[in-house]
């Protein structure tokens, strides 16, 4: 299937990115972007503590603490909690506050580019 050529832009008219740039509907995208960002960066920042201790300290790994579990098991399974954790909570957070914003931005841009 063609599409027919989009028609040139007026001139002086700004172009439908330069228009979304300044939308306030994707600036407030981008400021509910942040906290998956931090997020994100507590569970690389806890991995990379376990792969760092797993290199420079073994011994510390190794300290016991109930029976069979040592400390290096327990971080272990506190990474595969938290890595669980920060994507159930984005799937909420995503389809909560993100997915619905993203729709309405969406369909104003979608009128707006069917009105010019």
């Amino acid at each position: 299937m063609t599409h027919p050529a989009a028609p040139p832009p007026r001139p002086g008219a700004p172009s439908s990115f330069q228009r979304l740039g300044t939308d306030p509907t994707v600036r407030e995208l981008r400021v509910r972007r942040q906290p998956v960002i931090g997020a994100a960066a507590a569970v690389i920042a806890l991995y990379l503590f376990n792969a760092v201790l797993a290199t420079k300290a073994p011994g510390v790994l190794a300290v016991s603490l109930a029976g069979p579990l040592n400390l290096g098991f327990a971080l272990g399974l506190l990474q595969c909690v938290t890595t669980l954790g920060c994507a159930a909570w984005y799937a909420r957070y995503a389809r909560t506050r993100i997915d619905p914003l993203r729709v309405y931005a969406a369909a104003v841009i979608e009128w707006e580019e069917e009105r010019s």
